[in-house]
């Protein structure tokens, strides 16, 4: 339990249309433990970014219900009050957010951006905020942090502004960090660059990070374990190296085997067919099962469970689970 730093049991996550209720995280559970880097990964629409703002607190209650738990250190983030989680958020909790320009604000200095959670939940003066806000600003590789404290975000650079942000998420030396696609829209070197600030910083305060991508290759070069999720749903999670070497969930293969090898330049780019079914209109059994070339009989009637397998790995796939049935099905067909 002392490694520990965050468990979510059960996260389902609601809202309301004008077409009705849909679901767009079901029934999510997931482990963080400190000093450690967890992937979330899927395509757009998979339910990756309402996960973290699900976690931090950040969904319109007015259009939204979220129910399970969170428990971070113990403390169930899900049914805190508003104010109880105003003093997590920014102080233990804090987030990465996509694209800095328009997170930043950009009629503010970025100095005084970066300060702010200090002068709110932490005893420190102003000075005492300025001094270690330049010391962040340039733990994150900004040359000449005085100056830049006193620029706007427009002056920036997308990778200075990513680095801002960083500085920012940092500044009450949270425990749990969440980066919500870190490295959009930066050039490769950037990202690169990004990347490596982000394992330097989990070592060096011994944090734990979700990091939120839809790109294969940024979890291959931070992660320690990963999720991948379809359709509001975890369709498998075990460590990196496993699940990069031996893919089990359809989904999880089409993902890893649509990556561009840079030894087969003539060869045809994979993809997967079809499109992820829009939240109002899922398909009956399997969710993936329309764009699955495994799909089976019994896909197409039920919804498969997670089934649990050696150290720990998970995947939600009929044919890692009720075997007897899938074997009865593949001979004799399916009822509805």
């Amino acid at each position: 339990m002392e490694k520990e730093l965050l468990r979510v049991e059960g996260l389902t996550v609601k809202f309301r249309t004008y077409n009705g209720e849909v679901t767009a995280v079901n029934n999510l559970d997931l482990l963080l433990n400190k000093n450690e880097t967890l992937g979330i990964v899927g395509e757009s629409g998979s339910g990756k970014s309402i996960t973290s703002l699900s976690i931090m607190g950040l969904l319109d209650e007015a259009t939204s219900s979220v129910t399970g738990q969170a428990l971070f250190r113990g403390a169930d983030l899900v049914k805190m009050k508003e104010k109880e989680k105003q003093e997590y958020r920014g102080n233990h909790l804090a987030m990465i957010f996509q694209e800095p320009m328009t997170s930043l604000n950009p009629l503010h200095k970025c100095g005084q951006q970066i300060i702010e959670s200090m002068l709110i939940h932490t005893d420190l003066t102003k000075s005492e905020a300025k001094a270690k806000a330049i010391d962040l600003l340039n733990l994150v590789g900004i040359p000449a942090p005085e100056q830049r404290f006193n620029e706007y975000p427009h002056q920036m650079s997308g990778g200075m502004r990513q680095r801002i942000m960083i500085a920012m998420a940092l500044a009450c030396d949270p425990a749990l960090l969440i980066a919500d696609e870190p490295t959009t829209a930066l050039d490769v070197t950037i990202q690169a660059q990004i990347l490596e600030l982000l394992k330097e910083l989990k070592d060096r305060l011994k944090m734990g990070i979700i990091m939120i991508t839809h790109d294969l290759g940024v979890v291959a070069e931070v992660c320690d374990r990963v999720i991948v999720m379809y359709t509001g749903k975890v369709v498998e999670q075990g460590l990196i190296r496993e699940i990069l070497d031996n893919p089990l969930h359809p989904y999880t293969e089409g993902l890893i085997a649509a990556i561009p090898n840079i030894q087969d330049q003539k060869g045809k780019l994979s993809s997967i067919d079809g499109v992820v079914p829009q939240l109002t209109d899922m398909p009956q059994g399997c969710s993936f099962h329309p764009r699955c070339p495994y799909a089976m009989e019994i896909c197409k009637a039920r919804r498969p469970g997670i089934t649990t397998l050696e150290n720990g790995r998970k995947v939600r796939c009929f044919n890692y689970s009720m075997i007897e049935e899938v074997e009865e099905i593949k001979e004799n067909g399916v009822t509805t």
